[in-house]
């Protein structure tokens, strides 16, 4: 018995052995290389113009592009074994006609993270339109403004008006703005598509007023009301109720005028020239209840140089956001508006290149073409930093781009006609 035993143990050493090797280690998942998550929503890719998205190093090479034939879902990566960098640029390409041209805007952010965003378009898609005939004009009646949420006409044509709608059962509003015995309007609510709307001017009632102070006499401006009938959010259309340009007449204040008790939200836009250089500007941009004054803005801006693609510059002041502009007419009269988004303390902006899918099909369209238009300090009232301004920018619970924040600025314009004198410097 005992020889059966040693023989069934001897037997029996090797599966123990085999039993006993270390396990294999698991081969590790590839490092992820992805860059960024993007949702494009509520018709941003208007058909049948197509835009792009496209991720850049800080030296502005490309790493990753995608062409966005609709809205949807798109991730853009990076090569596979290259390191994904902490931060990087992210561009976005969109493009619409303007007039007998094509319009394309760039906006590019830098020092962005791995991140998802959710990129809205401002408007859906019209439905139809609504036609306004008017009855009992009076002579002299100066600019009429048409307005339904998210569409508005200032006209001093005494002939029937069409408006755009895009929703069912969205109002209208027709404002005489200037008129003896002060601004009136006629309003009627839920319209639909193909509905005639009669207007009696003699039946406008008198306008809600309020006035916004400026820290400077003005000749003219540009300004702006919309208001909102639900709280403000990022995807709410604005109904347009007031525009200003100034009379030629030295005034300290805008007085709005809009209809009583009809806005929940207010959205108010001011630009103003600077008295000490005509061309630049100072502009306040509000959400919320109309402001008592204008916040101006404080800072210095030195354009050191401004060669083509590239801008040197100082700047000095409260701010937290610089935005820079470059601008291009095209051979096949393309205009390109580049905006690139970056933090207060740069100095020194270089557009990143674009990708080949891009200037195949613009084959007339070249960044080092580009032209400095003007450099913008901007204070978003909202953040502290520009690193907390680009972290919120575009997030699905909060889908608002830079014009849609709470805002003041000072805008340096370089004129045409001193660019080539930047160029040579």
């Amino acid at each position: 018995m005992k020889k059966w035993h040693t023989i069934w143990l001897l037997a029996f050493v090797p599966v123990l052995l085999a039993g006993c090797k270390k396990d294999k280690q698991p081969t590790p998942p590839p490092p992820d290389t992805t860059l960024m998550e993007v949702e494009l929503y509520n018709h941003f890719v208007p058909q049948p113009l197509k835009s792009y998205l496209f991720v850049s190093d800080h030296a502005g090479k490309v790493i990753a592009a995608t062409e966005c034939a609709a809205d949807g879902s798109y991730v853009l990566m990076g090569d596979e074994g290259v390191a994904v960098p902490e931060t990087f640029q992210v561009s976005i390409l969109h493009f619409d006609i303007y007039w007998h041209s094509i319009l394309l805007n760039i906006q590019t952010f830098q020092q962005v993270s791995r991140d998802s965003w959710k990129i809205g378009g401002s408007n859906p898609d019209t439905i139809g339109t609504v036609k306004v005939e008017y009855a009992n004009l009076p002579d002299g009646h100066g600019a009429i403004l048409l307005s339904t949420p998210g569409y508005y006409n200032l006209t001093a044509s005494a002939n029937p008006s069409k408006l755009n709608l895009y929703r069912n059962n969205d109002p209208v509003l027709v404002k005489q703005q200037k008129h003896a015995d002060g601004p009136r309007y006629f309003w009627i609510d839920q319209v639909v598509p193909g509905q005639l709307v009669p207007v009696d001017f003699n039946a406008m009632v008198p306008a809600a007023e309020q006035s916004t102070s400026l820290p400077f006499d003005v000749a003219f401006c540009e300004a702006s009301l919309s208001g909102f009938q639900q709280a403000f959010t990022p995807e709410s259309l604005p109904m347009v109720c007031h525009i200003d340009f100034g009379n030629g007449q030295l005034q300290n204040f805008i007085r709005w005028s809009f209809p009583a008790d009809r806005f929940t939200d207010f959205q108010t836009e001011i630009s103003l020239p600077d008295p000490l250089a005509i061309d630049n500007r100072f502009i306040d941009r509000n959400f919320g209840p109309i402001p008592a004054a204008f916040n101006k803005l404080d800072v210095g801006i030195d354009i050191v140089s401004g060669a083509g693609p590239e801008v040197k510059l100082n700047t000095s002041g409260d701010f937290n956001v610089l935005a820079v502009k470059f601008s291009d007419l095209g051979p096949g009269e393309e205009l390109l508006n580049w905006v690139v988004y970056t933090s207060d303390t740069t100095t020194q902006i270089r557009l990143p290149e674009l990708p080949a899918m891009i200037t195949d099909f613009f084959t007339g369209l070249r960044r080092d073409s580009m032209q400095l238009e003007y450099v913008e300090t901007r204070q978003y009232r909202d953040f502290q930093s520009y690193g907390e301004f680009v972290g919120a920018m575009y997030k699905p619970d909060f889908p608002a781009g830079p014009e849609r924040l709470n805002m003041h600025a000072y805008r340096k314009v370089v004129p045409q006609g001193i660019r080539s004198f930047l160029m040579s410097r």
